[in-house]
């Protein structure tokens, strides 16, 4: 344009908002400068600056330029702090440039940072991804939890949301540990109706041992590998200080701060499950709630639409949540010690060591990540508890010559059927014949429910028949199916037209004092 002279100076300064002088400057200095327009056309505009003006611009274009995917891979995924990174830029330096002060590189940094600042939006397959977090505690603007005294107790809130259709999940738990939260996931997948095939979590302590740095997958605590494997997904950390890793929840989590617990925020509660109840209601009508942008579907018709036929089946039995005991020894008796009982494992697991998970019911033996045998909980019991199954054949035959070795092995049906062993072998004194007995008791628990066989042997007991042969005819005939048929009355019932031995007895006093009408 300045070449060219189509425009005066005055019709180019009112175009470019500048001066007639500057243009009138610019124009001379394009001329002393004797290149073509075209040639001028290709120039960048730091080249041109530096051709038509190099002492007014040299000063700033020599000033060198930092390494900003450098400095954004140190300060994300090191931790490293600006500080340090001005002082290695200094030390950097080529030789013909000149450093930037201190606020210059920082500013620098800031502007190249939100130009290289941009988002990614990710599109989910049905049932790909649950993510989860904690909603973070602002007291204010949620409710309170009281003890019954009336002072305040802490809680944590949970949040997850399904990633394809926002479906949202809420539940007020006592802390993070590890006990409560697995509770609340169990929970989770309930909620949902299936399992997914990730879900994505935070770096909290009861779940990620080591937490992810750069290409390193986090390591997921025991406790929780258990749990996924159970249900068959797999969880993922995020990376530390990077909240778009999980940024479907994050949304969420500002959702149920302002839908959910604002409005219960002036409610006093009393227990968890009664909060639970008030955070259940919010979230359904939430979840219920017609969104914009999807055609006024709710989440719920997103999740029943196009999300759930993504989930697999639930397991048909809940996942016990319990706590574990980390690195027990079995012994050489292949029987490992919990909390003062002895539970055995598979005699070839003698001196490994295993992780014990206590359940309130049950107690679970892992061996490696597998879990290599389960028992019935016992609180300190007077004997070893052991499977006949873990035994080697000859510790098995051997084990069978002994009433206590006996009574182990149905122990696993009940203790009727151990009670009905015990009276077998009292009756018959003969230790061969209780074995055999106490084997084909347990064949018999093969071949029908163990609660039958245990209800079954309750009867036997009862009516002062304990051998198994009673206990089989029992079960052909059904009698055990009703546990209130099992307790036999050993009383007479009383009936008019049945004579005793005391009207006999009275006949035949009547007779020897002269009565004739016998």
């Amino acid at each position: 344009m300045l070449l060219k002279g189509r425009l005066n100076n005055t019709q180019i300064a009112d175009l470019t908002n500048c001066s007639r002088a500057t243009v009138r400057t610019w124009r001379e200095r394009l001329k002393d400068c004797d290149l073509a327009p075209n040639a001028i056309s290709e120039l960048s505009e730091t080249e041109l600056r530096r051709l038509v003006a190099p002492g007014v611009f040299s000063r700033k274009q020599d000033l060198a330029e930092p390494d900003f995917d450098k400095i954004r891979f140190e300060v994300d995924e090191r931790s490293v702090r600006l500080k340090t990174l001005y002082i290695d830029y200094r030390q950097g330096v080529p030789d013909g440039f000149r450093a930037m002060s201190r606020t210059t590189f920082y500013r620098t940094v800031a502007q190249m940072a939100d130009k290289k600042d941009v988002t990614l939006s990710f599109d989910y397959e049905p049932g790909e991804m649950i993510q989860a977090d904690f909603v973070g505690r602002k007291k204010l603007k949620q409710p309170l939890l009281l003890d019954e005294g009336g002072s305040e107790r802490d809680y944590e809130v949970f949040c997850a949301a399904s990633a394809k259709s926002r479906k949202i999940f809420v539940c007020a738990l006592e802390s993070q540990a590890t006990v409560p939260v697995l509770g609340v996931m169990v929970r989770m997948l309930e909620y949902f109706g299936g399992v997914p095939v990730l879900v994505t979590i935070d770096n909290f302590k009861a779940a990620v041992a080591v937490p992810r740095r750069g290409a390193e997958e986090a390591t997921i605590t025991s406790e929780f590998a258990a749990f996924a494997d159970y249900y068959g997904f797999s969880f993922i950390a995020t990376r530390v200080r990077k909240p778009r890793d999980k940024g479907i929840v994050e949304n969420a989590v500002g959702i149920v701060q302002d839908d959910v617990l604002a409005p219960l925020r002036n409610r006093r509660f009393f227990s968890l499950a009664e909060m639970n109840a008030a955070l259940s209601d919010r979230v359904t009508q939430l979840n219920e709630r017609p969104m914009r942008g999807h055609g006024d579907a709710s989440r719920n018709d997103l999740f029943s639409r196009s999300d759930f036929s993504g989930y697999q089946p639930l397991p048909s039995r809940g996942y016990e949540v319990g706590r574990y005991i980390l690195k027990l020894r079995a012994g050489r008796d292949y029987h490992v010690e919990v909390e003062g009982s002895r539970y055995s494992v598979p005699w070839h697991f003698a001196g490994e060591l295993l992780n014990v998970k206590i359940t309130p019911t049950s107690v679970h033996l892992i061996h490696e990540g597998r879990t290599v045998a389960t028992h019935p909980r016992h609180d300190q019991a007077a004997g070893p508890i052991t499977t006949p199954t873990h035994m080697p054949a000859a510790h098995a035959a051997g084990a069978l010559t002994r009433l206590a070795g006996m009574k182990r092995y149905v122990a696993e049906i009940g203790p009727n059927a151990e009670a009905l062993i015990d009276a077998h072998f009292r009756a018959n004194k003969k230790p061969a014949l209780t074995a055999t007995a106490a084997i084909n008791l347990r064949a018999l628990a093969e071949r029908y429910p163990a609660e039958r066989v245990e209800n079954a042997c309750e009867l036997a007991i009862s009516i002062k028949k304990a051998n198994v042969r009673k206990v089989e005819a029992i079960l052909v005939a059904g009698l055990d199916a009703d546990e209130t048929e099992a307790v036999i009355n050993t009383r007479p019932v009383a009936q008019r037209n049945i004579r005793g031995a005391g009207y006999f007895a009275e006949l035949i006093n009547s007779a020897r004092g002269g009565l004739n009408d016998v």
